[in-house]
């Protein structure tokens, strides 16, 4: 049944004026993630000396010794696969950084965390014309979605369930 369903609106097309406006009400189909560069470090909380030393200006660098620095691959990173790297409340930090800011310490456990944000680039998304094929597929995809939920509901709206007394 549902290979039928699927198959029947397979052959649906929509028009121009429908996949645009499918583009514009999903942002994220074909949208590119912000990247950012960074330095990640940790130190047991509640890190008092660190805090003091960074706010005397000391760089980044020199407060922390390398085996304190979280590993991340050199150059841009993109904002959605930070998670493999950093930890949640480390993520939630960086949304309000602009390039130079240090954030911290962020208590995680017993642990106080630091990032400095050295560089940003904004998400770009394509415009609908570069992304058009993408569009129809996605389109599609929740057309099919949609009305095999559709028949379901009138099935089950229409059924005698009986159950045994």
């Amino acid at each position: 049944m549902v290979q039928a369903i699927v198959s029947r609106e397979q052959a649906a097309a929509p028009d121009e004026q429908t996949l645009r406006r499918f583009y514009d009400e999903h942002p994220l189909l074909g949208a590119e993630a912000a990247r950012v560069q960074l330095v990640h470090a940790a130190r047991p909380w509640p890190a008092t000396a660190t805090v003091t030393a960074l706010r005397q200006g000391q760089a980044f660098e020199s407060v922390f010794a390398p085996a304190a620095l979280t590993p991340l691959p050199p150059g841009w990173l993109r904002m959605d696969a930070l998670t493999t790297y950093l930890p949640g409340g480390v993520l939630q930090s960086l949304p309000g950084l602009v390039p130079g800011d240090i954030a911290g310490p962020i208590r995680i456990g017993e642990q106080a965390h630091f990032v400095w944000l050295q560089d940003k680039q904004p998400g770009q998304r394509p415009p609908f014309e570069a992304l058009r094929d993408q569009v129809l597929v996605a389109w599609q995809a929740r057309h099919q979605e949609r009305a095999v939920i559709d028949t379901v509901a009138r099935l089950r709206a229409s059924a005698e369930i009986q159950t045994p007394s």
